[in-house]
C-alpha cells in the first residue's frame, strides 16, 4: 500500500484508499447523483457545490477539512461577498440562513458520501447544528390602509372577500 498507493488492488485487500482532494469527491458524487435527480436539480447542486468549492479551496484534500474548516466556511456563506450571476448586481455581502442552511446541507450530502463509500473516516459535519432562519415579522394594514382598500372595492363581494382576508390573517 505505502509502496503503490494509488493501485486499484488496495480495495481487493482491504486496505484504505487514496486521499481525494474534495473537488474529486464532490464530481463523484455529482456523477453518481445524475442519476438519481433530475437535471435542473443537479444543476442546482452543481451550482452549490460550485459556491461553496471556491471558498472552502478545491485543492484541500477532503479527509483534512474538520469542524473548525466548516464552521469557517459557514459564517462566509453568511457574510462574505456572493458570486453575481450575470445581469444580476449583488447589493449587500451575505446570504439569508435559510440559503447557507442548503449549502451546508449539499455539502454534508457529499461528506456523507465519502464516509459510505469509503473515502473518509468520519463526517466532520458532527456536532454541527443548521443556523436559526429568522421569522419575517408580518407587515399588516394600517387602519387608514384598510379602509381605504374597502372604499376601492366595486362591489359588496369584493368588499366581503377583502375583509374576510384581512381579519382571519
Amino acid at each position: 500500500a505505502k509502496q503503490f498507493p494509488s493501485s486499484r488492488n488496495l480495495e481487493k485487500f482491504g486496505e484504505t484508499r487514496q486521499d481525494l482532494t474534495i473537488k474529486e469527491l464532490a464530481e463523484k458524487f455529482l456523477a453518481l447523483k445524475e442519476t438519481e435527480v433530475a437535471k435542473t436539480s443537479l444543476n442546482t447542486y452543481r451550482a452549490v457545490i460550485k459556491n461553496i468549492l471556491s471558498i472552502i479551496g478545491e485543492k484541500n484534500l477532503a479527509s483534512s477539512i474538520n469542524k473548525e474548516k466548516l464552521l469557517e466556511v459557514r459564517k462566509e456563506l453568511l457574510t462574505g461577498y456572493q458570486i453575481p450571476k450575470s445581469n444580476y448586481i449583488v447589493t449587500q455581502p451575505g446570504r439569508s440562513a435559510v440559503t447557507v442552511n442548503n449549502y451546508m446541507t449539499n455539502l454534508n450530502a457529499v461528506f456523507q458520501f465519502g464516509v459510505d463509500n469509503g473515502y473518509l473516516a468520519d463526517n466532520p459535519f458532527k456536532g454541527i447544528s443548521p443556523l436559526k432562519e429568522s421569522r419575517t415579522i408580518p407587515d399588516p394594514l394600517s387602519r387608514e390602509e384598510f379602509i381605504r382598500l374597502i372604499d376601492a372595492c366595486r362591489n359588496q363581494q369584493a368588499k366581503n372577500l377583502w375583509c374576510v382576508s384581512v381579519y382571519t390573517g
